[in-house]
């Protein structure tokens, strides 16, 4: 073999060692019972991805490709995550990828090194269902290739595929990894083996959340490792009465709200204490937030009085003692004044074809109006009525300028009435939710669901238990820890007053 055939690059398949599977299924396992009990780090079914998933960038420019032809180019990145793979894909710090992958130099990707991986292997190691022409289409950033003939013969005669004649696709291993992180590595944390490291902080994610969907083997034994796992991803343990049972199964589970978008607690007593020291000592500090149900509107921002005049429309009108003339009968020349900057009453630009912006001096393009005359009288979301376009010019031409003095002040009453309603019935049904949650009562509960809320929630509550697995660096072992719930007499069905008397203790 001369130099030049030794020289150049060849073609190499990298399957996933099966000693690698199996440390990655007990990972699995291991990490899965130790967050069995946190419905926020299970984040959705098991058998089904995480439902909380890593929102990412658009990190690649679409109109460019990579020097090998065979990516798009990123135009962001991680520092942090480019310590774990580099760029022609291989991963650093003994971390291994969920899918067999594969070099194949040629003049296309001008003999790139670079390693890729067959989109179906991808998508069976992510446990999704779609075809690869929806998976595509879902993850814009991946560049998929087309395998030529040459290409699939090779895959074919290194058993990476069984049957040939297929119209596959690929894309190189590196664009996975930035798109799916540790869900494609084996044995994968999340935040420890994402590339986007930052952004997965920034987003709230720690290493203890669910990464994968599990296999019904892994399922079946974490079943029956603990049963109680099966339970909490069901509906509960508790069995409730019978009667209650068949209104159960006629009616589906509740869903009530996450009680953190309508409540937020005060502040500790610390920073309160704080707070009440500075400003005893006339020191500036930041106000402490409460519970932030309190309804107010800054009007000067938001609620501006309505304007159907431009700058010098009523100057104009004075002028030539026109302000209780109507304005369509002017024949002065309001149009010599200039309204606003540098518009004169009768001109209307080609933009503003509409009726209302023709009238000259005058500007009624906010009032709410419709073109369908058939409809009924409705009523827009700032309280107006909605008028009629074909009629509407001519009432308007019959105003005065006092009347559109008078006019500006009466629909600003309406908007404001109307937001000062509005911000009346949200102020009201916070404060019911944040009644809610003090009580014990989950958000959003509505009285034909007491019955589920006594019979069933309540109980789902009591018997709630939070195992947390806690590393014991002095002994080097992780220590298993539970955490159950003991109702208190303010629990109810469990208050400790009986009869008619209170629990007073008697007198020596």
């Amino acid at each position: 073999m001369d130099s030049n055939t030794q020289s150049l690059p060849s073609a190499h398949i990298y399957p996933v060692p099966s000693q690698v599977l199996k440390d990655h299924e007990l990972f699995i396992l291991k990490a899965t019972m130790s967050i069995s009990n946190n419905p926020e780090l299970i984040s959705g079914k098991l058998n089904e991805p995480p439902t909380k998933q890593l929102a990412l960038p658009s990190f690649t420019i679409k109109e460019r490709l990579s020097d090998n032809n065979d990516s798009y180019v990123s135009g962001k990145g991680d520092q942090n995550g480019e310590t774990k793979i580099d760029k022609r894909g291989y991963l650093n710090g003994g971390r291994h990828y969920l899918f067999p992958t594969f070099t194949y130099p040629c003049a296309e990707n001008r003999n790139s090194q670079n390693l890729y991986v067959l989109v179906k292997d991808l998508i069976k190691s992510l446990n999704l269902s779609a075809d690869e022409q929806e998976f595509l289409a879902k993850y814009p950033d991946l560049y998929p290739i087309s395998a030529k003939p040459d290409l699939t013969d090779f895959l074919v005669s290194q058993k990476l595929l069984t049957v040939d004649g297929l119209a596959l696709r690929y894309i190189t291993a590196r664009s996975a990894f930035l798109v799916f992180g540790a869900t494609i590595l084996a044995s994968g944390s999340r935040v420890i083996d994402d590339y986007w490291e930052q952004l997965s902080k920034e987003q709230g994610f720690v290493a203890q959340h669910r990464v994968y969907a599990l296999s019904p083997k892994l399922l079946e034994l974490i079943y029956s490792i603990d049963p109680k796992t099966r339970t909490a991803q069901e509906t509960g343990s508790y069995e409730p009465s019978a009667a209650a049972s068949e209104r159960f199964a006629l009616k589906q589970q509740p869903q009530f709200e996450n009680p953190f978008s309508t409540i937020t607690e005060l502040p500790s007593a610390d920073a309160r204490s704080e707070f009440l020291t500075n400003i005893a000592h006339g020191e500036q500090t930041a106000i402490i937030s409460g519970q932030t149900i309190h309804g107010a509107i800054e009007l000067s921002t938001v609620y501006k009085i309505p304007k159907y005049h431009y700058k010098n429309s009523f100057a104009a009108a004075q002028q030539h003692d026109v302000l209780d003339a109507p304005i369509g009968t002017h024949t002065h020349p309001v149009e010599s004044h200039n309204f606003g900057r540098g518009r004169k009453a009768n001109y209307v630009p080609p933009e503003e074809t509409d009726v209302l912006a023709q009238i000259p001096g005058w500007k009624f393009t906010q009032l709410p109006v419709t073109a369908d005359n058939s409809l009924s009288t409705s009523f827009s979301a700032g309280g107006l009525p909605v008028y009629k376009k074909s009629i509407l010019p001519e009432r308007l031409k019959k105003l005065t300028p006092n009347q559109i003095k008078d006019l500006e002040r009466s629909h600003d009453v309406v908007h404001l009435t109307t937001a000062l309603g509005h911000v009346r019935k949200l102020r009201n049904t916070r404060w019911t939710k944040f009644w809610q949650y003090k009580a014990g009562a989950p958000v959003g509960l509505t009285e034909d669901q007491a019955l589920y809320y006594k019979e069933r929630y309540l109980q789902d509550v009591l018997n709630h238990v939070e195992v947390n697995i806690v590393p014991n660096e002095i002994k080097d072992v992780d220590e298993k820890r539970t955490v159950k719930r003991i109702p208190n007499p303010n629990f109810l069905g469990h208050s400790n007053i009986s009869e008619f008397r209170p629990p007073f203790i008697d007198k020596p």
